[in-house]
């Protein structure tokens, strides 16, 4: 026995001297046994007497432990999914980025007050004049109207179309193409095609290349069963018959027949496409100043809007400029680059159906690329598509952790040799998932089930394997340090060493996930909540369940017949030779001679590494907020993302609603309060209105004031100047227009123009938003119209507010930078003013399209928020459990640099941060630290408190193997998520991987040799509730070593080394008068 079995020795036999005079025990000499007699950290006598009773009852009732936690589960199951016990629906994931949105923000808050408004207004509860559905025919005839219209310059174009017009019904086979997209879909695109050379760089702006591009188009869509039935319609004449038939796709093909007078696509020769392109080199600075709008062509007489009368007839014929560089092709085309024509798009005329799309995606985008020719088919974006896929993916891809969990099971049975317990521990993470969703929905009420809710699964898998490798190692132990001990001596060991360490990690990781519930975003605040509920629920099956089934396990446990001859006997055999004793042999004896003995290059190397990843992860490269508002779903190269990530940004009509906005627009609101009374865990609880009754236009000073502030507004550098044209608000064109407007003869705008008395008062502010109202409808796509603004009126009729949208000149970006710097630069002028406003104008606010900017702030503040309070939380866990400062300072020290070098490893691999990474950050506190929690606690449980060494050894011998099974059986899992294309199971994949590679390194190494060089000896740092509550202190002064005894105890552990490479030893302790004599010790 060396000298450190010595030292442990002398501590054991102390103890025992405690006890009432006449009293003896056996000194035994296996270390271990004086292990399991120890008391938890801050225990004492008293406080023991809880986990016995538990464990009896667990010892001597388990089945009646078992089937009533079985019955509670069930019920838990059926509540949750069966409909006759009034369950809540299934949750569906259909809009996976539902809830992706910060709440509460002074953003979102102004943002979903100005979606409430929109909704009441499309419901008929706010209008924008006093009288509900005003009309044309309410001031005006407009039979006599459109004569005063219809000028001789008009009615000639009129004449002439009318004359095209005929000519092309009675050739039916001339191509005649329907409106702009957007008046068919508004801001929503159904079917989006994207298609390239198959040389790279390659130009397609010519007739064999766009040829193809009809033909490819042809076969994916209108050609696909479903599409007649789906397609938008347009009426057609031949002779005096009238049918119906789908209209064009909208591709550059189709204009050049078009304008062309060709009947197809297939039908255009080189010249068409050369006389195209001359079109558009002559219209095209037309469109690129904003000259060309967006909808100058009417269809229905067949000639150009009023408003684009200047406009050359070749440049708004059919829109086809305007379409084909703004929809149709690459912002590139006709820029500073030059003619070359390398991506072009196709939009197909069909309403969104769900099945449509996906029999597009399962017959021509899920096989691979299609191609004809020298073009190719590169990306679609089918709406909806994506999500309808990654509902049914995120399911079907369940398959994988099911894997894991499978090759986990093999794991656990080969290591705690019982089938019962390898099935238990599935059903125990199953049932830990529906007790979850049973507190969830039923318990707190939440509606809102996210999807990322379903990765809580990869998680549990690891954990709950981690918890059956320390329960089942334990209760190992507990049986070799205890032959023929009952069942209630086993349970109650077993328990009292591996409850503690079950408890601090599952708690600490529950406290990691429900840390997030601090972030704004909605998912995420879910996710932590349900996550964090999972993994409670988890621990309580580990200390219910699985110590039920354990005492079941042995108390049926029947030996198979000729088992000493079967195959598996065999490999148990082995097991036992070969196997356990290596394992034996690496754990108490290799690893601890490795960390003790370099324990000064381990705390080098890893805190080396640790400043490494804070650099990548603080300072440079940093992590890098997210440039699309588009969510990734799947992997990089899956077809579903290629036009998102790729090809998006590259169309003029992606980067805008529309032309001549692709700049922030500024919304101001008067009237409205900005604030969000939906509830904030359920995304599609937008609340209620709420007026502010304070709002008042119509007194003089609130009018002034009005009038200066749009006066100011014209004057600041982020105010979008139109050229030629200004703008005023509708109040100012109240005051200074004309009574009368020769294109509207049969209105007399009095008293809402010149000489009228100021202030306007409620009567004649009601007519003047009538008459405003009917004129917006006279004169649309007749007449730009350059009034900004409106009153907003309630059901009843009642003045409420005033709404004012001016166009910024600020260019619409994703990027973080000159969003910030828009928003801080306008909110800062608007506020300014709104202060200095008269009352009844000082609850004004302003938005824009921040949605997304929002969202990347909020991220890049919340995510370090919700780290800090988990590594917080995680300290007070583990310092309220072993009760030693410098244990628990130095777990965190380690937790900080398993998470530095994990997320600069995701950094570097080009992880951006987003919701999934915020996640992931945030939950790698909790994953992390469970390995060092499982060392801090034996190393506080180590019987020989005054050798850091020999508690390093202890704590090693104790813990190592359960913990690198733990590890392997979680980065398996991790491992087994690489297969799917899911990007969130890929993106757990990855972490988990890498999480548990590092987690184990800086556990085992830079942990233990902190502990071993500067760790905690004796009492040192190490607190007693009963020293917390000093009224319930029952410890004596004998109860701690003398001071000669700790020197004693720490000279024969410094002397450990050298006994050790000397081999055999002669020692001789005395401890309070009490003598070990001399016995012969090898090294370990």
């Amino acid at each position: 026995m060396d000298n450190k079995e010595i030292c442990d020795q002398a501590i054991s036999l102390k103890s025992q001297e405690e006890t009432p005079a006449g009293t003896e025990k056996q000194i035994e000499s296996d270390n271990n046994d004086a292990a399991n007699e120890v008391m938890l950290p801050g225990e004492r006598s008293t406080g023991q007497l809880a986990i016995p009773r538990y464990s009896a009852v667990l010892a001597k009732y388990p089945y009646a432990v078992f089937f009533v936690t079985s019955l509670l589960i069930v019920i838990c199951g059926l509540c949750s999914f069966v409909p006759q016990f009034s369950a809540p629906d299934i949750p569906e994931f259909s809009t996976p980025v539902k809830g992706f949105e910060p709440r509460g923000t002074l953003i979102n808050k102004r943002y979903r007050a100005g979606v409430v408004l929109g909704k009441a207004a499309s419901s008929g509860l706010v209008r924008i004049s006093p009288i509900p559905n005003v009309t044309m025919s309410t001031l005006v005839n407009m039979s006599s109207l459109y004569g005063h219209l219809t000028t001789p310059n008009i009615r000639q174009r009129k004449e002439q179309g009318r004359e095209g017009s005929q000519r092309h019904f009675k050739n039916r086979y001339r191509l005649s193409m329907c409106d702009s997209p957007n008046v068919f879909m508004k801001s929503t695109i159904n079917y989006k095609m994207v298609f390239a050379s198959t040389t790279s760089g390659g130009n397609v702006f010519n007739s064999a290349s766009l040829r193809a591009v009809c033909q490819m188009e042809e076969i994916v869509v209108r050609k696909t069963t479903g599409f007649y039935s789906n397609c938008f319609k347009r009426e057609l004449r031949y002779k005096n018959f009238t049918f119906r038939d789908c209209c064009p796709s909208w591709s550059v093909g189709n204009y050049i027949a078009a304008l062309s007078g060709r009947s197809s696509c297939q039908d255009i020769s080189s010249n068409d496409v050369e006389q195209v392109l001359s079109i558009l080199r002559h219209c095209a600075p037309l469109f690129n100043n904003a000259t060309i709008k967006e909808n100058c062509w009417n269809f229905k007489y067949n000639i150009a809007y009023p408003v684009c009368l200047g406009l050359p007839l070749e440049c708004v014929r059919y829109n086809a400029v305007h379409n084909i560089l703004y929809y149709l092709t690459d912002k590139d085309f006709f820029a500073a680059e030059g003619e070359n024509l390398i991506y072009t798009s196709v939009l197909s005329p069909a309403t969104s159906n769900k099945e449509f799309r996906k029999k597009l995606y399962e017959k021509h985008i899920k096989n691979g690329h299609l191609s004809d020719g020298d073009v190719k088919l590169v990306a679609t974006e089918f709406y909806f598509l994506k999500f309808d896929m990654f509902n049914i993916k995120l399911l079907a891809d369940i398959i994988y952790p099911s894997i894991a969990m499978l090759i986990i099971l093999l794991i656990m049975w080969f290591y705690t040799e019982s089938v019962l317990l390898t099935v238990l521990l599935v059903l125990s993470v199953v049932s830990a998932l529906i007790i979850a969703y049973f507190l969830y929905t039923i318990v707190l009420g939440l509606n809102f089930f996210p999807f990322l809710n379903i990765t809580t699964l990869i998680f549990l898998v690891g954990i709950g394997a981690d918890d059956a490798f320390v329960f089942t190692d334990v209760w190992r132990q507990a049986k070799q340090n205890n032959p023929g001990a009952p069942l209630t001596r086993i349970t109650a060991d077993t328990l009292r060493h591996a409850s503690l360490s079950m408890f601090v990690t599952s708690l600490t990781t529950a406290a990691a996930f429900i840390a997030n519930f601090s972030s704004q975003i909605t998912t995420i605040k879910c996710f932590g909540i349900y996550a964090g509920i999972a993994i409670l629920c988890k621990f309580s099956m580990m200390v219910t369940w699985f110590p039920a089934v354990c005492v079941i396990n042995e108390s049926v446990q029947i030996p198979w017949p000729c088992a000493e001859k079967s195959s598996i006997h065999k490999i148990e055999l082995l097991y036992q030779n070969y196997v356990a004793k290596s394992v034996r042999f690496v754990f108490s004896d290799f690893l601890p001679r490795v960390v003790i003995k370099f324990r000064i290059f381990w705390i080098l190397s890893f805190s080396v590494l640790t400043l490494g990843g804070l650099e990548v992860l603080l300072f440079k490269p940093g992590f890098h907020l997210p440039t699309s508002s588009d969510f990734q779903m799947f992997e990089s190269s899956h077809p579903l993302e290629a036009y998102e990530l790729h090809f998006k940004d590259r169309f003029r009509f992606e980067t805008s609603s529309s032309q001549g906005s692709a700049t922030f627009p500024i919304d101001f609101f008067w009237g409205i309060k900005p604030v969000d009374n939906g509830d904030y865990l359920d995304p599609n609880d937008y609340g209620t209105i709420e007026w502010d009754e304070s709002f008042d236009i119509t007194n003089r000073e609130s009018q002034a004031w009005l009038m200066n502030f749009c006066r100011k507004l014209r004057k600041q550098d982020f105010y979008g100047k139109k050229e030629g044209v200004t703008s005023y608000c509708f109040l100012e064109t109240f005051y200074n227009q004309s009574c009368t407007d020769p294109l509207t003869p049969g209105i007399s705008y009095y008293p809402c123009c010149k000489g009228s008395p100021f202030p306007f008062n409620k009567t004649i502010l009601n007519l003047c938003a009538t008459i405003a109202d009917v004129r917006a409808q006279i004169f649309k796509y007749k007449r730009q119209d350059s009034i900004i603004g409106n009153l907003i009126y309630d059901e009843r009729g009642s003045l409420r507010g005033i709404h004012l949208r001016v166009m910024s000149n600020v260019r619409i970006s994703r990027a973080y930078e000159p969003a910030h710097q828009f928003w801080e630069r306008t909110e800062s002028w608007v506020m300014k003013e709104i202060r200095n406003a008269p009352k009844g104008m000082r609850g004004g606010w302003w938005i824009s399209g921040m949605e997304f900017y929002d969202l990347q702030r909020s991220l890049s503040t919340g995510t370090l928020v919700s780290m800090a309070i988990a590594i917080a939380m995680a300290f007070g866990v583990m310092l309220l459990t072993t009760l030693n400062i410098l244990v628990s300072l130095y777990a965190i020290l380690t937790i900080i640099g398993i998470i530095s070098v994990t997320i600069g490893s995701l950094v570097l691999s080009g992880w951006k941060l987003n919701i999934l990474e915020s996640i992931t950050m945030s939950v790698a506190v909790g994953v992390s630290i469970d390995f060092a929690m499982h060392f801090g606690v034996a190393y506080c449980l180590a019987p020989n408190k005054e050798c850091r060494k020999a508690r390093v050894r202890f704590s090693l011998s104790r813990m190592g193997s359960a913990i690198t099974m733990a590890a392997v059986t979680t980065f398996i899992a991790g491992a087994m998520m690489l297969p799917s294309r899911v990007l969130s199971y890929l993106q757990m994949g990855h972490f988990l991987m890498l999480v548990m590679t590092l987690g184990w390194a800086f556990s085992t190494f830079f942990f233990q040799a902190l502990c071993c060089t500067i760790g905690p000896q004796g009492d040192w740092g190490q607190f007693s509730w009963s020293d917390i509550f000093s009224w319930r202190s029952m410890k004596t002064s004998e109860e701690t070593p003398t001071r000669e005894e700790t020197v004693l105890l720490r000279e024969h552990c410094e002397a450990d080394e050298n006994d050790n490479k000397n081999g055999t030893v002669q020692r001789k302790i005395v401890v309070n008068n009490t003598q070990i004599k001399a016995i012969e010790a090898t090294s370990v």
